[in-house]
């Protein structure tokens, strides 16, 4: 799933795909996720940054291999969360 990734999903192009609203999408994706989509992009492009720099990766690498634009976008949002 995570190479997937690679390539984002529209959120509005899925719910036309499927031939429902954004806000129904959003809605089913999140009463089966547990999570918005927007959350569960966060939460994966965070674990990616983790295993870069647990692989070796300079935090500048990691940062930008996972669309950082700069590490106080990583800092600000996942502070808690870098153990």
């Amino acid at each position: 799933m995570e190479s997937d990734l690679d390539e984002p999903v529209n959120v509005g192009t899925l719910a036309k795909t499927l031939g429902v609203s954004v806000d129904t999408m959003r809605r089913a994706f999140r009463q089966q996720a547990g999570v918005t989509p927007k959350e569960l992009a966060a939460a994966l492009r965070l674990r990616k940054f983790k295993n870069l720099l647990r692989e070796g990766q300079s935090i500048t690498d990691a940062l930008y291999a996972t669309g950082y634009g700069s590490a106080s976008r990583v800092y600000e949002r996942s502070d808690a969360h870098l153990e």
